[in-house]
């Protein structure tokens, strides 16, 4: 009775005053879960107030906690409360250790924290030696911050927490610490007894993608250039400037130059978001700036890596006019390096402004150098770098705790083009001349002129030309261009015969008069190969024939192109997401709550990206690839993911059950997340319609944008796609009273995150259940009830082995398999593996194309499969 009491009694107190929630009040609303938690009154003794805030567009507080235990903090024992306006508690997401003090190791270390940095220096190949040094110096509140800018641009912080283990709470040391080299915020867990590391997390989150994963290449930039910020000085207005600015940029929803023009903007700063403009800092009516500087973000370039608070940015002049020239062409990164600046900087501000208006502001932890008096920490504006020098084919956000700069590093993503190849054959009476060929899709594609003698392989059988076998005449070919015709075996096992036979190059002779690529892939293979025309090849053969000594040349120099991916506004938007995610998830204080392996991030980054480009010509069937721009594709490219985004599930067929297929693949998990919530943004969007008013309107695309911003605010500190999906389903019922709530389930119980669906453990991808049913107060049925819509078949075309991936309510099958006679090749009754995949091994099987079925009960598959070994 005295527990109920003190409930009611806190709650009026509290709802009455409109005053912060007190650890008195908040231990009354804690305890009634304490049973439910099995947690004792001693887990809850001790505990500090991250964070708390009210929200102004729905009422409702949001309080942050971290549990306590013998005057430490337990690492990421974060629990969340959050508060209706009308004092009603509306959810408690625990994470508090239950009978925490009979779990402890020890109070008092046992290394030093020299000893501590030299374990973490270790595991991050980090040499912290010099900075170690300083770090004989007493804790205050259990931690130390060191200085050191030659290894770290942000403060090295070294604090005990317990670490939550399968044997207990562990005493230990967290270092903190950027690597200048890599760009890495490292975030390492080191046992204080032994040292040795328990755990790491990063702070930064990179957007690489393996294919574009690159060496810098110094043939991007000219010989005769130098990184302009070592010649050109940064410029700080001595006085204010009242003019409005001009920005020539590519304004969204454009997402790239190959999307749209630029254009002249100005007065797109918005008065609650940026009071006194995107230059200012004081607080003061002008701008401070006529540079790329402002209150939410620092514009510039770091080309030599330096991760320096200072850098150059372009000057807009005393009339703030940012007007610079780019070169389409993106051949030399010099010539549009302030047009780049200045559409990231354009960019920045937007965002920031855009998702104010939705309740990433100054007390949930925003980025901004001045918060105006508005409460959270402040100067920790976005640094945002463009052409950054530590690499290439990259972008990356680093989000740590409130109060820290933001830190947005931007790269080039070379592509190299080659000119149509062409072959100069000379010393030959009947087949001198120039030839135009087809570079193949294996092998290098940057190479200067090759010069040699044309050799016809020999490969012992009968038609030896073909080169499927291994060569016999590597003697006469060592250091020549392989001549090979083509057929009865791939085109990358003729290439890697003639290159073990010691050819320079190949030119396979087509079986056809056109010279179609070369496909495949093989990395053995390091020497490059063009096709040519059967006509063509001809020709040249009879040349041979004719007892001349054939000479070729193969010229095909490469175009290098480099893309910035400052002018991908997709790409900007994303890693601005991530900023958003990180300090929206378990309160701005702690940017540890993403780092398990069943979490989103990668999707709403995305999602962000998709809603903010998102054109009033689109609908819910429109597909859409992500960074196209940077990966050198048109717009109706695949871009970076496996699948476009779209509602049709023919083109994107992702389910919950994807991510068993690559359960550490953060940007695979991503996809599938996003998945689901662009399902939801085109669901609203029909019911509500499309507002093209991003920063206040009130259709569909606001709505979701609405429901996922408070959803992140809403869910627990390591959120699995369960947790997710109901923080959303809260977040409608807290803003709209529940008026979306069957529409939510049906988007996400399409993808297989129904209500039967199992997350299992939060830091596993790999222990979920998938679930496409319905709760039993939803009216209405699936848009498709067929567990065959959710069935892949991959790869398509095969050179074997084949897999379909299936729902989880799929345990066997019948599998029948027919030739394109209607011959039945295969039947038999087949089960799933754990991964919930079926085999299907072809080998044995002729080239050609088979019809699969799969049948389950109701659930039928069918399926052509092209066999091409």
């Amino acid at each position: 009775m005295k527990r109920v009491t003190l409930f009611i009694i806190v709650f009026l107190t509290v709802t009455a005053a409109f005053a912060q929630y007190t650890e008195t009040s908040i231990k009354g609303l804690y305890s009634s879960k304490m049973q439910e938690f099995s947690l004792s009154p001693a887990d809850l003794q001790n505990f500090v107030i991250t964070d708390q805030y009210t929200d102004q567009h729905n009422g409702v507080t949001h309080i942050y906690l971290r549990q306590v235990v013998n005057g430490i903090e337990i690492f990421n024992a974060n629990s969340s409360l959050h508060i209706s306006k009308n004092g009603q508690l509306i959810s408690l997401e625990n994470a508090f250790v239950s009978n925490a003090l009979i779990k402890t190791n020890a109070v008092t270390p046992s290394i030093g924290i020299s000893a501590a940095m030299i374990s973490a220096g270790n595991e991050v190949e980090m040499n912290l030696q010099t900075p170690m040094s300083k770090a004989d110096i007493p804790m205050q509140n259990n931690q130390v911050v060191i200085m050191d800018l030659q290894v770290s641009q942000e403060p090295i912080k070294v604090k005990l927490y317990y670490v939550n283990t399968a044997e207990g709470l562990k005493l230990s040391y967290n270092v903190e610490v950027f690597n200048n080299l890599t760009n890495d915020w490292w975030n390492v867990r080191v046992n204080a007894l032994n040292g040795e590391v328990i755990e790491k997390n990063n702070w930064t989150t990179h957007c690489n993608v393996s294919t574009h994963t690159f060496n810098h290449d110094a043939s991007i930039f000219s010989s005769n250039e130098s990184p302009i910020s070592t010649i050109l000085s940064q410029h700080l207005a001595q006085a204010k400037k009242a003019n409005k600015p001009i920005y020539n940029v590519f304004p969204l929803p454009i997402e790239s130059p190959n999307h749209g023009l630029r254009k002249r903007i100005n007065g797109m700063e918005h008065v609650n978001a940026s009071p006194f403009g995107w230059h200012d800092t004081d607080g003061v009516a002008g701008s401070e700036y006529t540079t790329t500087r402002g209150n939410n973000v620092f514009a510039k370039e770091d080309t030599l890596s330096a991760n320096s608070v200072n850098g150059y940015s372009p000057d807009g002049g005393d009339s703030m006019i940012f007007d610079f020239p780019m070169d389409s062409t993106w051949m030399s990164s010099q010539t549009f390096l302030n047009a780049a600046i200045t559409n990231l900087f354009y960019q920045n501000n937007v965002i920031h402004d855009v998702f104010y208006n939705y309740g990433f502001n100054e007390i949930s932890g925003n980025y901004q150098k001045n918060n105006y008096g508005k409460g959270g920490a402040a100067n920790d504006q976005v640094m945002a770098e463009t052409q950054d020098g530590s690499g290439t084919g990259n972008a990356n956000f680093s989000a740590p705790a409130d109060g820290q700069i933001g830190r947005m590093q931007m790269y080039l993503w070379p592509t190299t083009t080659l000119v149509t190849p062409q072959m100069v054959v000379t010393n030959s009476i009947k087949a001198n001349g120039s030839y135009t060929a087809n570079l193949s899709s294996f092998g290098t594609k940057r190479f200067e002129d090759i010069t040699a003698k044309l050799v016809l392989v020999d490969d012992g059988s009968i038609a030896d030309s073909l080169g499927c076998n291994t060569l016999m005449n590597a003697a006469e070919l060592a250091g020549n261009i392989a001549l090979i015709y083509r057929g009865a075996c791939s085109s990358t096992q003729k290439v890697l015969n003639a290159q073990n036979a010691g050819a320079v190059a190949v030119i396979v002779i087509s079986n056809t008069t056109s010279a179609n690529a070369m496909s495949g892939s093989n990395l053995s293979i390091v020497i490059p190969s063009i096709i040519i025309s059967s006509t063509d090849g001809a020709k040249i053969r009879n040349g041979m024939l004719n007892g001349d000594t054939v000479m070729a040349t193969i010229k095909g120099l490469p175009i290098v192109k480099a893309y910035d991916s400052g002018f991908d506004n997709g790409v900007i938007v994303h890693e601005f997401g991530h900023g958003i995610s990180i300090r929206l998830t378990g309160g701005p204080a702690n940017s540890n709550c993403l780092n398990n392996e069943e979490q989103g991030g990668e999707g709403w980054s995305d999602f962000f990206a998709l809603a903010l480009t998102a054109k009033p010509t689109d609908n819910a069937n429109t597909a859409r690839g992500m960074g196209t721009f940077v990966f050198n594709q048109s717009i109706n490219g695949l871009g970076i993911r496996e699948f476009k985004y779209t509602r049709d599930m023919k083109v994107n067929p992702m389910t919950y059950a994807f991510i068993k297929n690559q359960p550490t693949a953060v940007h695979y998990i991503g996809t599938v997340w996003c998945s689901m919530l662009w399902d939801m943004y085109w669901n609203l969007v029909d019911k509500y319609g499309f507002d093209e008013d991003i920063y206040n309107g009130t259709g569909g695309n606001n709505k979701a944008i609405q429901l996922v911003i408070d959803g992140l605010k809403l869910q627990p500190c390591s959120p699995g796609f369960v947790d997710a999906r109901n923080a959303i389903l809260k977040a409608d019922s807290i803003n709209n009273g529940g008026a979306n709530k069957d529409l939510i389930w049906k988007t996400f119980a399409r993808r297989g995150l129904g209500f039967s669906a199992k997350q299992g453990l939060a830091t596993s991808a790999s222990d979920g259940t998938v679930g496409f049913d319905l709760p039993s107060d939803v009216t209405g049925m699936l848009e498709s009830a067929n567990l065959g819509s959710y069935i892949q078949l991959t790869p398509n075309p095969t050179n074997g082995i084949a897999t379909l991936v299936l729902p989880d309510q799929i345990s066997k099958a019948q599998l029948v398999v027919s030739d394109i006679t209607g011959k039945t090749v295969l039947n038999e009754l087949v089960y799933t593996d754990a991964l919930q995949h079926i085999s299907i091994d072809m080998s044995s099987f002729e080239n050609g194309l088979y019809f699969v079925k799969l049948t389950s009960g109701a659930t039928a598959f069918q399926s052509k499969l092209l066999l091409a070994k």
